[in-house]
C-alpha cells in the first residue's frame, strides 16, 4: 500500500484520460486512505486529535459544525459506555463534563458539569433543525431539561419537574417549537407505547397515551417528525404517515424521508475503518468494483462515526477525541495517484533486477545471462524471485565490455497500462510515458 503525502499536491486536469486506462485496473491499485464510493474517489486525510482524556457518545450536529459528548479530560483510560453506568463508576475520581467542539476551530466547550454523586445523565443529543443541544438529567427526583447553545454559551432550562419521566431520542417540530418522546412504559407486565410533547417556548408539557397503540420507529428532519417503515420486499425504508404533535395524531403524507438523517459512511468499532455502502448499486455491481470499499483510520479505537454531509470521519481512542477529514478526489487526479504508485513500483523493480544482473555479471567473467534461463541466473541476487514476473529480458549472454554506449542499451523493461521503466546496461533506470492522446494534457509532478 501506498501513502498519499500531499493531498494539495499540484495536478493539471486529465494527464491520463480515463479512456487510455482500463477502469477495472485503475481500481486494482492500492491506494492508502482513499476509498470509493457511489463510482466516486474519497480521501481521508491523517487524523488530528482535537480532545485529550476520556471520552465517550460523540454525536454530531446536524450541520456538522459542533460535536457533543461526554469526557473526563483528567482521565486516560476507559469508561463506561452508557452515561447511567457512571454513579457507580467511583463517582469520586470521576470530573465528567458535557462538551461541544468546533470542528472548524477545534475549540471545545464545557456545556455541563456532571456530578455523579448527586445527578444522573439521561439524555444528550442535537435537536435536528435548530442550533441546540438538548440535555436532560434527574437530581432528587426532579427531571430537567434545558438546552445549550455552543455559539453563544447560552443555557436555557425548558423545564423541571418530578412527575415527567421520559426517554429515548427527543424529536425537534420546527412548526410548533416543540419536542416528541416516544418511549415504552410497563403496565400489569406488558409495555405500553406513550408519547410526550414538550413546548420549547412555554415549558408546557404533556404525557399521552400512543394513538396507535404499538410501537412505531420515528425519525425527523426539524420539520417533521416521519413514521418510518421497513419493507422487506423492497429492502427500502418509507414513510406514509406524520406525527403532528398539535393533534397527537398519526396523519397521511406524501413526503420522502430525507437521506441525509443517515450519515454516508459509518465507523465501526474496535479498529475504527470507515465503511461505504453503495445504497444504489446491486450485487453485480459490488462485485465487479476492484477499488477499495473502505480507508482504516485507526486500530485502536473504541468509537468512531462520520458526519451527516460526509466531510468528517470522528474517532475515540484510549487518548481522547480524533477527527479525520475527508475530501472527494477527481478520476484525473486518483489516475495520477495511482500512476505513480504502478510507475514507482516498476521501476523499483526493474532497478532490482538490472542490479541483480550486474552482480550476476561480475561473478561470471563479465557475462550477462542466457535468454533461456535468465530467471534461474538472477535468481540468488535478488531478494525476491517474483519480481522477475512481468519483467521483459532483452539480452543473451553478452558481454559488458561490447557494448560502446551502456548508458543507452536496454537491458529489459517492466511495461504497464500507463508507461514502461527500462533499465539499461549501465544499471540507471528511466520511465517513458505510455503515448497519449493529442487531447490529453501534461501532469505537473504530484508528490507522494
Amino acid at each position: 500500500m501506498k501513502t498519499l503525502i500531499s493531498f494539495a499536491a499540484t495536478v493539471t486536469l486529465a494527464a491520463i484520460a480515463s479512456a487510455q486506462v482500463d477502469q477495472t485496473y485503475l481500481d486494482s491499485i492500492p491506494v492508502e486512505n482513499v476509498f470509493k464510493t457511489n463510482n466516486e474517489y474519497r480521501y481521508v486525510l491523517p487524523a488530528h486529535q482535537v480532545f485529550y482524556g476520556a471520552v465517550i457518545g460523540v454525536q454530531a450536529r446536524t450541520d456538522s459544525r459542533y460535536l457533543a459528548f461526554v469526557a473526563d479530560p483528567q482521565a486516560n483510560r476507559s469508561i463506561p459506555f452508557f452515561p447511567k453506568f457512571f454513579a457507580s463508576s467511583n463517582p469520586e475520581q470521576l470530573n465528567l463534563g458535557i462538551y461541544s467542539l468546533d470542528t472548524a476551530s477545534g475549540q471545545s466547550k464545557l456545556a455541563y458539569s456532571i456530578n455523579p454523586k448527586i445527578a444522573a445523565l439521561n439524555h444528550y443529543s442535537w435537536l435536528k433543525g435548530t442550533n441546540l443541544l438538548l440535555i436532560s438529567y434527574t437530581e432528587n427526583e426532579t427531571t430537567t431539561l434545558l438546552t445549550f447553545d455552543p455559539q453563544n454559551n447560552a443555557k436555557k432550562i425548558i423545564l423541571s419537574s418530578n412527575e415527567l419521566a421520559i426517554d429515548g431520542e427527543p424529536l425537534y417540530h420546527k412548526p410548533t417549537n416543540s419536542m416528541v418522546f416516544f418511549y415504552p412504559i410497563e403496565k400489569n407486565g406488558e409495555y405500553e407505547f406513550q408519547v410526550t410533547i414538550i413546548n420549547l417556548t412555554n415549558g408546557t408539557h404533556r404525557t399521552i397515551p400512543f394513538p396507535q397503540g404499538k410501537y412505531h420507529t420515528f425519525q425527523s428532519d426539524g420539520e417533521r417528525i416521519f413514521n418510518v417503515r421497513y419493507d422487506p420486499r423492497t429492502d427500502e425504508t418509507y414513510s406514509n404517515q406524520e406525527f403532528d404533535p398539535t393533534s397527537a395524531t398519526l396523519v397521511p403524507t406524501s413526503q420522502s424521508i430525507p437521506k441525509t438523517l443517515v450519515p454516508p459512511y459509518s465507523v465501526t468499532y474496535g479498529g475504527p475503518i470507515i465503511n461505504i455502502y453503495d445504497a444504489n448499486a446491486d450485487s453485480h455491481y459490488e462485485s465487479t468494483i476492484k477499488a477499495p470499499k473502505s480507508a482504516t483510520l485507526t486500530m485502536n479505537g473504541t468509537e468512531g462515526g462520520a458526519t451527516l454531509n460526509g466531510q468528517l470521519a470522528w474517532y475515540v481512542d484510549r487518548s481522547g477525541l480524533f477527527l479525520a477529514d475527508i475530501r472527494p478526489l477527481s478520476l484525473e487526479q486518483y489516475t495520477e495517484i495511482a500512476k505513480r504508485i504502478v510507475q514507482q513500483e516498476a521501476m523499483s523493480k526493474a532497478k532490482q533486477i538490472g542490479t541483480g544482473m550486474m552482480i550476476y555479471a561480475s561473478d561470471y567473467d563479465d557475462l550477462f545471462p542466457m535468454a533461456s534461463n535468465w530467471q534461474d541466473g538472477v535468481s540468488p541476487y535478488i531478494r525476491n524471485n517474483k519480481l522477475t514476473d512481468g519483467f521483459t529480458y532483452l539480452l543473451n549472454g553478452e558481454s559488458v565490455g561490447s557494448f560502446s554506449d551502456p548508458s543507452n542499451q536496454e537491458l529489459g523493461l517492466v511495461q504497464t497500462p500507463f508507461g514502461t521503466a527500462v533499465v539499461r546496461v549501465d544499471g540507471s533506470v528511466i520511465w517513458k510515458d505510455r503515448p497519449k492522446t493529442s487531447q490529453a494534457q501534461t501532469l505537473t509532478e504530484l508528490r507522494i
